[in-house]
């Protein structure tokens, strides 16, 4: 799972293989964050109880998430003629009740599976996202913090889990370095600050715990990944790079 930054933001795009050998009624993709939010898709290959192929936005985590309707497109991308791509659009209000909406009939399985149409190729599927999130409470006040050089006192890392836990260090001994990323996150809400210095925290266990030798292309890639979803909380960075 990669997210990209286009002309009309942030799309998580979901390349899944071996299609034809899927043997779960359910498939799911990794998470990936839009608009400071969990998300994942979740595929029906056979269908929902239909000859369609069935696809679903879902939210991995409602907790803290805003008030209002969440706009979103799926994609289906056509692999030899990108015009002919499908697209459907909807809105949403998730919830811990309702954590997810989508298409039950989005293409034909014929349609899909002829591979002349596009959307089968290499038994390969890309399926895609745009999420567009409404502003929540704390984003639309301004809210006093008082300024400090410890991250700890801004972001609580209590629900990172386990395998977060080795960012934390480097992420206050980087924020106590550069005050300025403490400051450019302290009008934001508490989800969306979590998930920024998440995000920062594996670009910079990433960086320290792999070696230039390491790099192959699967890493390159990783990397990649890690680097678009970072860029997308606007951090200053130029220290970085």
């Amino acid at each position: 799972m990669e997210c990209q930054q286009t002309t009309a933001g942030m799309i998580g795009k979901w390349t899944i293989k071996n299609f034809s050998k899927l043997i779960s009624r359910e498939v799911s993709s990794d998470t990936f964050i839009i608009g400071g939010y969990p998300w994942k898709i979740h595929m029906y290959p056979k269908g929902n109880g239909v000859d369609y192929l069935s696809i679903y936005l879902a939210a991995a985590n409602t907790t803290d998430f805003p008030k209002g309707l969440t706009n979103f497109k799926l994609f289906l991308y056509n692999q030899l003629n990108s015009n002919k791509s499908i697209t459907k659009e909807t809105k949403h209000q998730f919830n811990a009740k309702a954590i997810s909406l989508g298409f039950p009939s989005f293409v034909s399985l014929s349609k899909l599976r002829d591979t002349s149409n596009g959307f089968l190729v290499n038994d390969t599927c890309i399926i895609a996202a745009e999420v567009h999130v409404p502003m929540s409470e704390h984003d639309n006040q301004i809210e006093v913090i008082p300024t400090s050089s410890s991250l700890s006192e801004l972001v609580d890392f209590r629900g990172l889990g386990q395998k977060e836990k080795p960012y934390i260090l480097l992420l206050d001994e980087v924020c106590s370095q550069h005050p300025s990323l403490i400051e450019c996150q302290q009008n934001r809400s508490p989800k969306f600050t979590e998930c920024a210095f998440t995000a920062l925290g594996r670009v910079l266990y990433f960086l320290k715990t792999k070696k230039v030798k390491d790099l192959n292309d699967d890493a390159r890639k990783d990397l990649q990944s890690l680097w678009e979803e970072l860029e997308t909380f606007r951090f200053d960075l130029t220290w970085l790079v």
